[in-house]
């Protein structure tokens, strides 16, 4: 069954009006054409980009001949020993996202480039023989952190306090799992470490299990 709703219609805006303004056209449903765009964040959007641009895989795959060729949604990367080779397949697919798909490239987005650079994918930076996080993902963590470290520490007369709110504590558990899980398919040893020392109350909180992932401490957090 599909339901045929225009999302542009009877919204409930949750944010400024001037937030909303500085959504890149390009990924607001309001700058575009009938029948055309898919809602970020809706789960059928995933799944509808995979499926449409099937079209795309196919092509590289069986027409270019492409052998190391991957995609996620609308990220994608070919890789061949030839820059000249890589460049005539940059012109090849733009013709066919084109003619084939009514697509365009993001050329902000579009990269020729040595894989010894790195190869930012999926929210990490992926290397020959490593792979870091990108650092806009590790600034979001310490952004959050510190959204929650105002929520529970609080300092009086030279002393600091740490509180204990079971809500807050709950929400702070669930992100910091969620970012481990990230954090776990790349080299992020020493990141975590420095994380538990820069943010030292986190140790009052929880205790990092195989390094992997966080468990509470029953106890009430002490003052320190």
């Amino acid at each position: 069954m599909i339901i045929y709703h225009d999302p542009t219609k009877d919204y409930k805006p949750r944010s400024p009006k001037e937030l909303l303004l500085r959504i890149p056209k390009q990924k607001s449903l309001f700058d575009r054409s009938h029948n055309k765009g898919l809602p970020i964040g809706n789960l059928t959007s995933q799944f509808f980009a995979n499926i449409y641009l099937n079209e795309l895989d196919q092509y590289v795959k069986h027409h270019l001949k492409c052998k190391f060729y991957m995609r996620y949604v609308d990220d994608f990367i070919l890789l061949h020993p030839d820059k000249k080779q890589l460049s005539e397949w940059l012109l090849q697919i733009q013709g066919f996202l084109k003619s084939h798909l009514k697509l365009e490239l993001n050329n902000k987005c579009t990269k020729i480039q040595p894989i010894s650079n790195g190869i930012n994918f999926l929210g990490y930076i992926v290397r020959p023989d490593y792979i870091l996080c990108r650092n806009r993902v590790i600034i979001n963590l310490k952004e959050k952190l510190h959204a929650f470290e105002k929520q529970l520490i609080s300092k009086k007369d030279g002393i600091f306090r740490v509180h204990y709110n079971e809500e807050s504590v709950s929400s702070l558990l669930s992100t910091l799992n969620s970012y481990l899980g990230h954090f776990k398919h790349a080299d992020t040893h020493r990141l975590k470490k420095k994380l538990f020392k820069t943010y030292y109350w986190l140790n009052y909180y929880f205790i990092l299990i195989q390094k992997k992932r966080l468990k509470r401490f029953d106890a009430c957090p002490r003052n320190f």
